[in-house]
């Protein structure tokens, strides 16, 4: 099954989506130095979150591959793709 999902994230609040993330994804998060690049990488991870836990894929662990590619190491045939423009 192929599932697309798009979310605008313009009035993200950045500190109520650090309630949601795990320490990892909040270090990514500020890794970022621009706030718009950081709403981009919380919503993104937020949006997969969602779409998996419908999927009833509750608890994944996600890891990097060796260039960079991130998968979900607790969970066999189950792909995924994010990617940004602007604000969506």
């Amino acid at each position: 099954m192929i599932r697309l999902a798009y979310c605008n994230v313009e009035n993200l609040d950045l500190k109520k989506a650090y309630n949601f993330v795990s320490k990892d994804r909040q270090d990514k998060i500020d890794f970022y130095r621009f706030e718009k690049d950081k709403k981009l990488s919380a919503g993104a991870h937020l949006l997969l979150k969602k779409l998996l836990s419908e999927e009833n894929i509750t608890n994944p662990l996600f890891k990097t591959e060796k260039y960079g590619k991130a998968y979900i190491s607790n969970f066999e045939n189950v792909y995924f793709n994010l990617s940004h423009s602007g604000k969506m």
